[in-house]
């Protein structure tokens, strides 16, 4: 192992000849070593984001969809020389160092616990159902004025994650805070291999991944094994007593430190006094007690905040110095936020988060999002880290050359001080405070970008945002890209390794945003994209998606268009065939890609029963169009009771395909399968199926909703708050009169936002403050009013929920006697668009 630069900040860089000897059990042939000598810095499980590839080393890891060792000729393109392989190597590259291995997790893990075993700081592993991450996150805001900290990035917490992020431990961190996560049975003793804890944290025990487990029980003694070296374990004291047995599996040695409002807990609390903007706790610990004010009055982040309570007490904190710090937080809402700009620039707003660690998640995130965009990132200085000057500015530049950065502009005397370590960056500017940027035109000179803009809470680069942000309406619609890609994710799991996924973006993506939400697909290497019409797919093809698009309902009067941005059009008819044709034979090209619709029960669109067979000859006899897919569409996929009907489709869809094989003398994919129908018919898939509602978090079928998770979160905030007398009126013809006083509010949602007027008058609910306030009067169409007489700590500004979870989603179609598709896609276009990534 070698040391790089600076007394008390070496970075540690190993050889490949160490590499080897961590690996040499694990290999099941010679290993090739063409780069003895090389050294290794970085560990990387994706060829989308990597950074410093020649000191890289690529895990090619097989999935049942993704298998890595597909990437092997990219990564090898883009300087990667370390592999380690899971399949046979067949690669003639000389300069290269591969270990074949029986299992590359089982050899990444070897090798961060390798690494981890440098180290003798505190590591603390943190576990449980839910706030592993909150928990995380408010210690290093607690911690890091005395420490240097290494911590996971994001919610790094699986098998891959938490090897990636111990690697990142450095000899100049003097705290470590790791999450670890288990979905099932046998996961806990290979991720406790690689942190190593010797203080742990089990913050609860709760539904989440239940269905891994027998029972609770067995779920919370495979947690515990994340303990069994550990010197102290924090947890509350409720869990002891649910599952008495589950503890006589941590070892004696371990001591146990309890929090809770039980006598026998070691750290005792009692709730003096709620107030609206918090809670007032009397403290006991050892033989001292306290009072302990928590900014917050929902349970979950008080139990967060009594963890990190107790780890502070453990460490040797005194009351007066954790209550001074426990004020400072705040609910985090532990994400970058996608933001439209002025001058056409999407803006990636993570302007109170800056340190190594999260800003190499959020280069990820601008890597994803921008693709072939020009990349600005505006950083403020970096404070606290425990580098020295020299170390930290180099490993900034060198993490903005590998994302691709085109501008970049420093904010902070240290970034002057180091303007020469970004002189390989085509455009670099350095101003000295937030003040003097917006003080200059450099602002104003930014178009036509993905900007990330990433600085320390007192640089205040909300004041960045602002001027760039695009000021529309006031009410937004939140949509989480992770719970997305999480959506995305159990869709695949559920089919074949070589079925293909078509994800359905029309109708502006169910509502969310189209533009966004296809970058994101593009970034996961979805197969295919579908919109309804052709303009819908003009608009990603000028955002930069190179994804094939196949358009539903191609226009004739649009099909010059359609075939200057390469669109693939739905042929549903023989006139929509015929004049595609006409106008491809004319343009003079030969077998443009095309998509057959059939119609097998839908009664919609697509070509008759009594069409197939002959449609099929004429398609094999002519070379203008070629048959890039056959598909059709179920008409009750999510209906149980119609399951006869929909088998007698599929029948007939493989009848119909059957003459087209016949026909054809090359292979063309076929699909019917949607959202439901992936759910509940999966020996239909075929060769693709249509992704659609389900990647946004609603399955109609309700066989996979467990599994999903709502994307996406409507709100909008108060406008004014009015006490009305009996017999006073409100809103338009007076439909609602006033039977006692009455505390109302105007919110800024109306029915021209997608919030129907027909939820006037009570029928419609909203939350404030968690709270249900019915609709008063009729729903105007800027806004309209709510009763919060029984919410008394409402006020002007305050956001209000229209759904943040499938509940009220579900609530609120049922109000409305519709479905949530239409909700969804019902939300206005000037409602404002947030796209945001769990950070």
């Amino acid at each position: 192992m070698n040391t790089l630069t600076g007394k008390n900040h070496t970075m540690i860089e190993w050889t490949s000849a160490e590499v080897h000897k961590v690996f040499e059990p694990l290999l099941v042939s010679p290993a090739k070593l063409g780069l003895p000598g090389a050294a290794v810095q970085q560990l990387l499980t994706d060829t989308r984001s990597i950074q410093k590839a020649a000191n890289t080393v690529f895990f090619a890891i097989p999935g049942k969809h993704y298998d890595g060792h597909r990437f092997i000729p990219e990564a090898y393109a883009k300087g990667v020389r370390h592999f380690v392989v899971q399949k046979e190597w067949t690669y003639d590259y000389a300069d290269v160092n591969v270990w074949q291995v029986r299992d590359t997790v089982a050899a990444l893990q070897a090798l961060a616990a390798a690494h981890r075993s440098r180290f003798a700081i505190p590591v603390v592993g943190i576990t449980g159902s839910n706030g592993k991450t909150i928990v995380k996150e408010w210690l290093f805001a607690l911690l890091a004025q005395e420490y240097s900290i290494v911590r996971s990035p994001k919610s790094f917490n699986s098998q891959i994650g938490v090897p990636l992020s111990v690697w990142q431990m450095q000899p100049y961190h003097q705290l470590a805070l790791f999450e670890a996560g288990i979905s099932q049975s046998g996961e806990m003793e290979r991720l406790a291999a690689v942190i190593r804890p010797t203080i742990g944290i089990l913050t609860n025990l709760g539904a989440a991944h239940d269905r891994g487990f027998p029972n609770r029980p067995a779920k919370l003694r495979e947690k515990l094994k994340l303990f069994t070296h550990a010197r102290c374990l924090i947890y509350p004291k409720k869990l002891e007593e649910l599952y008495p047995k589950a503890w006589e599996s941590l070892p004696q040695e371990v001591y146990r430190l309890s929090w809770g409002t039980q006598a026998t807990a070691n750290v005792r609390y009692k709730l003096l006094e709620e107030r609206s903007q918090g809670v007032l706790l009397s403290v006991c610990y050892q033989d001292y007690g306290f009072r302990l004010f928590l900014p917050f009055i929902d349970e979950a982040s008080i139990e967060n905040a009594l963890s990190a309570v107790a780890f502070m007490l453990y460490m040797g904190y005194s009351p007066q110095v954790i209550e001074a710090r426990v004020q400072r937080l705040r609910p985090l809402s532990m994400r970058m936020e996608m933001k439209q700009g002025i001058r056409h620039n999407i803006l990636i707003d993570d302007s109170y988060s800056n340190d190594i660690e999260s800003l190499h998640v959020a280069l990820s995130v601008l890597q994803q999002q921008a693709q072939e965009r020009r990349k600005v990132v505006i950083l403020s200085d970096m404070l606290e880290t425990g580098l020295p000057h020299a170390v930290l500015y180099h490993r900034i530049a060198e993490m903005l050359e590998s994302a691709g950065v085109h501008t970049f502009i420093g904010v902070g005397e240290g970034m002057c001080l180091h303007t020469s370590f970004f002189s390989s960056l085509p455009e670099v500017h350095c101003l000295p405070s937030t003040q003097a940027l917006l003080n200059s035109d450099l602002l104003e000179q930014l178009h036509h970008s993905h900007i990330l803009i990433k600085g320390a809470r007192k640089f205040a680069f909300e004041q960045l945002v602002q001027r760039l942000e695009q000021h529309l309406h006031r009410t937004v619609l939140e949509v989480n890209l992770d719970k997305l890609m999480h959506n995305y994710h159990c869709v695949r799991r559920r089919l074949h390794p070589a079925t293909r996924l078509m994800v359905m973006v029309k109708a502006f993506a169910y509502g969310s945003g189209i533009e966004e939400v296809a970058r994101m697909l593009s970034f996961l290497r979805a197969d295919y994209l579908a919109v309804a019409y052709t303009d819908e797919g003009i608009r990603l093809r000028q955002q930069g998606i190179t994804l094939p698009i196949m358009v539903m309902n191609p226009e004739p009067g649009a099909f010059e268009a359609l075939l200057e941005y390469r669109l693939e059009p739905e042929l549903y008819n023989y006139h929509v065939l015929e004049s595609f044709q006409r106008l491809i034979e004319a343009r003079g090209e030969n077998n443009y890609p095309v998509h057959i619709k059939i119609d097998t029960g839908m009664r919609r669109l697509g070509f008759e029963q009594d069409e197939w067979k002959a449609l099929a000859q004429y398609l094999a006899g002519q070379q203008i169009l070629k048959v890039r897919s056959v598909f059709s569409h179920l008409a009750a996929a999510d209906e149980a009771g119609q399951d006869a009907f929909t088998r007698r489709q599929l029948q007939l869809f493989e009848e119909a395909c059957s003459y087209f094989q016949q026909a054809l003398n090359y292979p063309f994919l076929r699909h019917i399968l949607n959202s439901a129908g992936i759910a509940r018919f999966p020996e239909a898939q075929y060769d693709m199926v249509r992704l659609g509602i389900a990647l946004y978090g609603i399955d109609p079928s309700g066989t996979l909703q467990e599994e999903l998770e709502l994307a996406a979160r409507l709100s909008t905030n108060i406008a004014q708050v009015k006490h009305i007398q009996p017999g006073e009126s409100v809103g338009y013809g007076r439909r609602f009169v006033a039977r006692k006083a009455m505390r109302i509010a105007t919110i800024n949602i109306g029915y021209a936002d997608g919030f129907r007027r027909a939820l006037s008058n009570g029928k419609g609910v909203v939350y404030v403050h968690g709270k249900a306030a019915p609709v008063v009067g009729n729903i105007c169409m800027d806004m309209c009013m709510i009763d919060i007489s029984d919410i008394p700590e409402a006020k002007e500004g305050d956001r209000v929920v229209v759904f943040e979870n499938l509940s009220q989603l579900n609530e609120l179609s049922r109000r409305l006697e519709t479905i949530p598709y239409e909700v969804l896609t019902g939300i206005g276009s000037r409602v404002k668009r947030i796209f945001y990534t769990d950070a």
